[in-house]
């Protein structure tokens, strides 16, 4: 189905299964980095999987999106479903969004997992990025995706997401699940949003790292875990950014356990 948030903005909603809701937040992947998981996840929880869709059906946000922004259009599409209170599962910015919704919303949450976070201070973590020669250029210069094919663009962001093995096995997969439009940068937080209020947050919370990550790096978790009080920590060895699409089970009993307790 299809909901407008903010009264414009198409937002492509699928809801499967039955139980407590399952809000899935994810900054700039489509709702198929979460189709391991949906099955699962919906013997126990209604799951709530959405993106923003454009009308040629790409997965991005038809205008900026920032992470308190997307935290209010997860609000507003808990309002039209009817659910007063969710979990919510937050990937990568996705996360950060999440918190948001934690931290303003705090009553319509019940359990919140952030997945490879972004980090709760933007601006400090893309500081240290510039600063270290070896962070991807994709990640330090910010006119450098602007001059990228999509193809290579979504090679370059394949490379870092997930391992090298997983890629080369599944290198359709990995790069349709990466595609951006023409002219589309990569969705991440901006150096001017606000700092995740994670004094604010006061569900139950669950931080999953991914030890191999190099995109969220596994700074960020632990930053994040930090920042949100009796907060648990999980962090997966050899984990990539892509856990959630590359170690399907043992990611989705993880996080399954965790909404359960």
């Amino acid at each position: 189905m299809q909901v407008l948030v903010d009264g414009a903005i198409p937002v492509h909603v699928e809801v499967t299964g039955s139980g407590p809701a399952l809000l899935l937040l994810s900054s700039a992947a489509s709702t198929e980095w979460w189709a391991e998981q949906v099955g699962p996840w919906s013997e126990h929880f209604t799951v709530v999987n959405w993106d923003y869709r454009r009308p040629s059906g790409y997965a991005a946000p038809p205008v900026p999106c920032d992470s308190v922004a997307m935290a209010s259009h997860a609000v507003q599409l808990l309002d039209h479903l009817g659910f007063a209170v969710a979990h919510v599962n937050g990937v990568s910015g996705g996360a950060r969004a999440a918190c948001f919704l934690a931290s303003r919303w705090g009553d319509r949450l019940d359990r919140l997992v952030l997945t490879t976070p972004s980090p709760p201070v933007v601006g400090k973590a893309v500081e240290a990025l510039i600063a270290d020669p070896d962070s991807p250029r994709i990640f330090t210069d910010p006119s450098y995706a602007q001059t990228l094919r999509p193809e290579e663009l979504a090679d370059e962001m394949a490379r870092l997401v997930f391992s090298e093995s997983f890629y080369a096995a599944h290198p359709e997969r990995c790069l349709r699940l990466l595609a951006q439009p023409p002219g589309t940068a990569v969705r991440s937080p901006q150096p001017d949003e606000p700092d995740v209020e994670g004094d604010l947050v006061k569900a139950p919370t669950l931080v999953v790292v991914g030890e191999a990550d190099r995109t969220a790096l596994p700074q960020y978790g632990y930053d994040m875990h930090d920042a949100i009080a009796g907060s648990e920590l999980v962090a997966i060895p050899g984990g990539t950014h892509g856990m959630l699409v590359e170690d399907t089970t043992r990611y989705g009993r993880l996080v399954a356990s965790f909404l359960s307790a």
